[in-house]
């Protein structure tokens, strides 16, 4: 639907309240499909209640005139509300969690592949790529592997990856 206009001040208040009603389902579609994303750490109607302020700020920033359907405006508005509070919660660099989440998913991939665990060896083998693209990463799988292993590595002699 294409709102023709939007009054800033509604003389009876209701038409702000009907809109962001009528657009509320949208915030829950939207919160769902990035909860898949959020840490464990933050809740469900976190993201709702950002979602909300994202589809406050959508009706206050909305522009007719630019024949765009506030619903794809508010879509928009509420993601980005949404990703921007997800990110401030994560305590990471994006660059460190990129590198983080491209380790993952070469393992996962791997072990899909091998229908097993991968072995140290294969797994090294694997993610070499993703080490050499980025030095950060090693000191990244470094610091890791030495707090993760770190006694273990007392009782046995350090492996290199």
């Amino acid at each position: 639907m294409l709102m023709t206009s939007r009054p800033a001040h509604d003389e009876r208040g209701g038409e702000r309240d009907i809109t962001l009603r009528r657009h509320l389902p949208l915030v829950r579609c939207i919160a769902r499909a990035l909860a898949a994303f959020k840490p464990p750490r933050v809740e469900f109607d976190d993201m709702l209640s950002w979602g909300v302020e994202g589809l406050l700020d959508a009706y206050e920033r909305y522009r007719p005139e630019r024949q765009v359907s506030f619903k794809t405006y508010a879509a928009f508005r509420i993601r980005g509300m949404i990703l921007d509070r997800l990110r401030e919660e994560d305590h990471l660099p994006r660059r460190v969690r990129d590198i983080s989440t491209r380790c993952e998913k070469t393992h996962t991939r791997l072990a899909n592949l091998l229908q097993r665990e991968p072995r140290e060896d294969e797994l090294a083998s694997a993610l070499a790529p993703i080490f050499a693209a980025s030095s950060s990463a090693k000191q990244l799988m470094h610091g890791r592997l030495a707090g993760a292993n770190g006694a273990a590595r007392a009782h046995r002699s350090p492996r290199i990856l």
